[in-house]
């Protein structure tokens, strides 16, 4: 006869997605240099803090190399794109994909979609917004990410700084 944790290992169950989790919570803390204390007040939370060298594609659209201590993580796409207010600021919205890789393997995705502003006079930018969709090993993740940074609006070059929590959802 086999026992209720059996089962669970066996069938998946509530073990594996909790295993699957806590690997995914490993995988982002040593990669993406997190804190070593808790953020905020849920203790299946950590910090992130990663940095971007990327550029613009079209208007509408970036991709960016993401770092974490030195170590490259993977990637962005999407963006943010322009939908109002007025010189200097303008306001932007719109999804973010982060796709994980472990050398050339890639291993999960965070989508979070932002909404922002862009300063035209000297290219500052900020945006964030929650982890609406996780895959792969990053699977069952949520939290927020928050991107600042500056452009160089006649390149479309850009360097930016990734900040928020990654939380395993309950």
């Amino acid at each position: 006869m086999r026992s209720e944790h059996n089962d669970y290992s066996t069938r998946g169950g509530p073990m594996k997605a909790i295993s699957r989790c806590l690997i995914a919570l490993v995988f982002v803390s040593v990669c993406f240099g997190v804190t070593a204390t808790q953020a905020g007040a849920n203790p299946a939370c950590v910090s992130i803090k990663a940095k971007g060298i990327g550029h613009s594609i079209t208007a509408d659209t970036t991709t960016a190399q993401i770092t974490g201590a030195g170590l490259p993580l993977g990637t962005t796409a999407g963006g943010p794109f322009v939908v109002g207010g007025a010189p200097p600021v303008l306001s932007l919205t719109g999804p973010v994909v982060f796709s994980a890789k472990i050398g050339p393997f890639a291993v999960g995705t965070l989508t979070s979609p932002q909404t922002g502003s862009l300063n035209v006079t000297n290219g500052a930018f900020t945006s964030s917004g929650p982890i609406t969709a996780s895959t792969g090993i990053l699977s069952g993740l949520g939290g927020n990410l928050t991107f600042t940074g500056v452009q160089n609006l006649t390149t479309g070059t850009f360097t930016e700084n990734v900040t928020g929590q990654l939380c395993a959802r309950h």
